[in-house]
């Protein structure tokens, strides 16, 4: 699919498809090294490549936009997060075919912190626009994006942020849980909190706090179904759990911000357990 140079690689692969011609999409993090030691990187670019013939022929690479992502830490006591940084999501408009992609990225911060950015294509991936900011707390790290788009060409955007995180406090790190949509083409997103805060520092370390570095995000009716994980403080042996619920797509203009998890518009969603049933829940 992709024919690698010297030093090189690609990262993170998503395939989407274009359900009115059957044209198929591999997104990926294109990164060239220095040498063979994988060390140092030359450059990183979110890259993808095309199919028209049912993926037996691809296109060369196109760039679609720099990947200035930098290592995720905890600002106040420097500990390695492992995020989704460097990994695209994307998605594509049923109705027309506009292509977007999220990821994370230090466009917005002079290359101090990652935020949540978005660009998008409307002529099949050979152009792109500027990068647009999703998350709605420019101050704050954010992290590990989740992209869909509903029939209607609304854009939803799922991630983790650590807004609430005060100075000095170096023992916990609450971590939000954020979606946010926008109208067709991603310009002006609101966002809502979907779930109450938990302590990132008490997720098992591999290679840095970890929850994953993909989250879910599906259209569908009723709104958007999202699919992301918490952590559980002083559980030990269950230190992490998977969460989902489905939430209506946001007016633009609207933005519900960080109420409590008690109050209208945010909401701790069920809990999926292997080899347990439960009922559905709806927020």
């Amino acid at each position: 699919m992709v024919s690698t140079g010297l030093n090189q690689q690609t990262l993170g692969n998503i395939v989407t498809g274009d359900p009115r011609t059957g044209r198929l999409y591999d997104f990926f993090d294109l990164i060239t090294y220095t040498d063979p030691t994988t060390t140092t990187v030359q450059s990183a670019d979110e890259s993808v490549v095309r199919s028209d013939d049912g993926g037996r022929t691809w296109s060369s690479p196109v760039t679609v936009t720099a990947d200035t992502s930098v290592p995720d830490t905890d600002p106040n006591n420097g500990d390695v997060l492992r995020t989704g940084a460097g990994l695209p999501s994307v998605a594509i408009d049923p109705r027309t075919g506009e292509l977007y992609l999220a990821g994370e990225g230090s466009d917005f911060t002079a290359g101090a912190y990652d935020q949540i950015q978005l660009v998008h294509s409307a002529d099949g991936g050979r152009t792109w626009s500027k990068p647009t900011r999703v998350n709605g707390a420019p101050q704050a790290l954010a992290f590990t994006p989740a992209i869909a788009v509903s029939g209607n060409g609304v854009v939803a955007v799922t991630y983790y942020d650590i807004r609430t995180l005060q100075p000095g406090d170096t023992t916990t790190l609450p971590t939000s849980t954020w979606l946010a949509t926008s109208p067709p083409g991603g310009e002006h997103f609101s966002e809502r909190q979907i779930a109450a805060p938990f302590d990132l520092l008490s997720a098992p370390n591999a290679g840095g706090f970890f929850v994953g570095d993909y989250e879910g995000l599906a259209a569908g009716p009723g709104g958007f179904r999202a699919v992301f994980v918490a952590t559980n403080s002083g559980q030990p042996a269950n230190k992490t759990d998977v969460f989902t619920g489905l939430f209506p797509a946001i007016p633009a203009g609207v933005s519900l911000g960080t109420a409590p998890a008690s109050q209208p518009g945010v909401s701790r969603p069920s809990v999926s357990r292997p080899g347990v049933a439960h009922g559905e829940r709806r927020f």
